[in-house]
């Protein structure tokens, strides 16, 4: 009999030392977003954006006519509930969650599937379990091939990031889809991208899920 109840009385003990609340309202809630903050998750319009450098443009906007680059996309604007999850990184289910959200923004996109997709972690964000979520819905290799190191300019002052691959990455004629939490700046995007252009791969893509620095 002790036993049987020892569970149910434990649970709500918990929950009354230690409620369950959402992440991002600090309201009560069954998981770790209430329904109210799970609905106002939202995608981004890709209408609104353009193909290429995915500002705030209907259509190709008129510098990305003029040169060629890698497209980028972000899954959503880097507030609200969606930048909680981002805080909540290091918990596995929230990981689950992202990786389904970038999918859902994945097949919306005019990109063919990728062959490959290679993590960049920033600032402490784990890309690495984000994009091992991703793969696992569409069974494709991850790699954690891209190095990143900081190096220092302007006496120290300013660190900047440099990026290198390991010797053992193979990209040739593949589709590379770069994965991270927050979306590179316009120098990250082409240092790293002329980094991956000398492996011959067959195109290079850009993913993050918050839109934080375009």
């Amino acid at each position: 009999m002790l036993k049987a109840i020892s569970k149910p009385l434990l649970h709500s003990v918990s929950e009354l030392c230690f409620p369950t609340l959402c992440i991002s309202c600090a309201e009560p809630s069954q998981g770790f977003l209430c329904a109210h903050c799970r609905e106002n998750i939202e995608l981004i319009d890709l209408s609104t954006r353009c193909p290429i450098c995915f500002i705030e443009q209907e259509g190709l906007c008129f510098a990305c006519k003029k040169r060629k680059a890698a497209p980028r996309a972000a899954v959503c604007e880097g507030y609200g509930p969606a930048r909680s999850l981002v805080a909540h990184l290091s918990e596995s289910k929230i990981q689950k969650n992202i990786g389904s959200l970038m999918l859902v923004q994945l097949c919306r996109l005019p990109w063919p599937l990728p062959d490959i997709l290679l993590p960049v972690s920033m600032g402490g964000d784990d890309a690495t379990g984000i994009a091992r979520q991703v793969s696992s819905f569409i069974a494709k290799e991850v790699s954690c091939c891209i190095k990143t190191s900081k190096y220092s300019i302007d006496e120290g002052l300013l660190k900047k990031e440099r990026f290198s691959l390991k010797k053992t990455c193979n990209l040739s004629d593949k589709n590379c889809l770069v994965v991270t939490v927050h979306a590179l700046n316009e120098e990250q995007r082409s240092s790293l991208s002329d980094l991956l252009v000398e492996t011959d791969p067959k195109g290079i893509y850009f993913l993050s899920f918050i839109s934080s620095n375009f």
